[in-house]
């Protein structure tokens, strides 16, 4: 193909040039805004930078103050408890000592006293099996006594049933005595001869000496 000849530029039209223009002042204005906005940024960059520092210099201070205060705070805590562990152990020292002699002066007590309790007691039973021996040996007596005194009701009994049969002969002779006394004042009364009479009382005394 042909070369075209290239003729002078044709003029843009009015309207173009005008948004031509202000493009132009936007592209100038946007690039003040991008150079102001870089510098602001630099400026934040280096203030945040520098906020930084100072910052992480004060929390390394910070945090250098409470390590050491912390350390301090320890040391004090460790060296409080050290000396209350001390005092403690101590105090339980001597309580344990004073807890050991009261028990021990209350465990000699509690023993003297379970001794005598004892020995009392032991006493005590030696003297009710003497009164217990006594009272079997009393009862022994009794009933040594009991056995005797039946044995003598016995005795009283036979001697009793004795007097029975001595009262019941006295009684039968008595009556006896009566009939043949009568029989005598009868023959009294009748003028017997004396031979009759003598003759009479022979018997009688003879059934009587047969009694």
């Amino acid at each position: 193909m042909a070369d075209r000849k290239k003729g002078p530029p044709m003029p843009p039209p009015e309207g173009e040039r005008a948004f031509a223009v202000v493009v132009e002042q936007l592209r100038g204005e946007f690039k003040v805004f991008g150079e102001a906005l870089g510098g602001l940024r630099e400026e934040m960059t280096d203030g945040l930078g520098g906020l930084r520092v100072e910052m992480t210099e004060s929390i390394g201070g910070l945090r250098k103050e409470m390590t050491e205060s912390i350390g301090g705070l320890r040391k004090e805590m460790t060296e409080s408890i050290g000396g209350l562990h001390e005092e403690m152990t101590e105090s339980i020292g001597g309580l344990r000592v004073e807890m050991t002699e009261s028990i021990g002066g209350l465990r000699e007590e509690m023993t003297e006293g379970l001794g005598g309790l004892r020995q009392q007691m032991t006493e005590g039973f030696d003297a009710v099996d003497r009164r217990f021996a006594r009272v079997e040996h009393e009862l022994g007596d009794v009933k040594r006594d009991g056995a005797e005194l039946k044995h003598d009701m016995g005795e009283v009994k036979r001697d009793v049933a004795e007097m029975k049969v001595d009262l019941a002969l006295v009684k039968s002779a008595a009556t006896t005595h009566s009939r043949e006394l009568r029989e005598i004042r009868s023959a009294l009364g009748n003028k017997v001869e004396r031979g009759e009479v003598e003759a009479i009382v022979e018997h009688v005394v003879a059934r009587t000496a047969e009694r």
